[in-house]
């Protein structure tokens, strides 16, 4: 599938980009913005020598415009370890309050390994996201953040909790709504019980993940509460566990991943 980038027209009017910017540092920064590697979160991973073929400039060039765009101009954080690129204003932009956008970013986030960027990226991400995990936010050993990552979608006992907690909290921070004009929000309350544990561990003795779960909230929630007035009846009332876990649940995941949301 083709990848498109727009680009506001005010880029060529921006106070910054006509003051400070000369013709060669808006070259580079339009590659940055519109490159094939770019992606919604912002931050991606590029070597120099990728960007040394794709712009014609020498690896010395590629340098000193990295070093300029990071220390002069303050548009970007570059790891040279990682080989990773965030540029800081994206998020303005491109961080769109849409599920889809949500579910990109959440999914390009949990790939970052620079811990130089997760720690420029969390404060913004925080509030955009409320509903996820800080566990990046707070690993401050990137050196040993491998041997020390725990896999939660482990079937192991005492992971089993985390996953429930994690779940059930999907459930009810995605399912607020903050209607256009009213600004009244719709709120769900569903409780770690056992009755919701047993749906979800049912659903994961069947070697679906936590992933494919979320997946099929985002979806459900999206379908039944955010776009309900184009149903033929009223669906909200099946944003539930019981109906969202039950025997149709492959159904949804397999619809949940046609509509790209997987």
């Amino acid at each position: 599938m083709a990848k498109y980038r727009s680009i506001q027209t005010s880029f060529w009017s921006d106070s910054k980009i006509v003051d400070d910017f000369s013709p060669e540092d808006r070259y580079f920064y339009l590659y940055l913005l519109t490159n094939e590697k770019s992606n919604q979160l912002g931050c991606y991973e590029i070597s120099k020598k990728q960007m040394c073929r794709d712009t014609g400039y020498n690896i010395e060039t590629i340098e000193k415009l990295l070093q300029r765009f990071e220390k002069n101009h303050d548009v970007i954080v570059y790891d040279s370890k990682t080989k990773e690129i965030f540029i800081k204003n994206w998020y303005k932009y491109n961080w769109l309050n849409s599920w889809k956008t949500k579910i990109c970013i959440d999914k390009e986030f949990e790939q970052v390994k620079s811990q130089k960027i997760i720690n420029e990226i969390s404060p913004l991400y925080a509030p955009y996201m409320p509903q996820v995990s800080n566990k990046k936010k707070n690993n401050n050993n990137n050196n040993n953040k491998k041997n020390n990552k725990k896999d939660i979608l482990s079937s192991k006992l005492d992971d089993t909790p985390l996953i429930f907690k994690e779940i059930i909290a999907c459930f009810n921070k995605v399912g607020i709504k903050e209607e256009s004009f009213t600004k009244n929000k719709i709120e769900f309350h569903y409780k770690n019980t056992k009755t919701n544990q047993e749906l979800i561990k049912a659903v994961l003795d069947k070697g679906y993940t936590k992933d494919d779960i979320m997946d099929v909230i985002y979806l459900k929630y999206d379908q039944w509460i955010e776009n309900n007035d184009k149903n033929k009846k009223d669906m909200s009332t099946y944003y539930r566990p019981s109906t969202i876990l039950g025997e149709k649940f492959e159904e949804y995941l397999q619809e949940a991943k046609m509509k790209g949301i997987s």
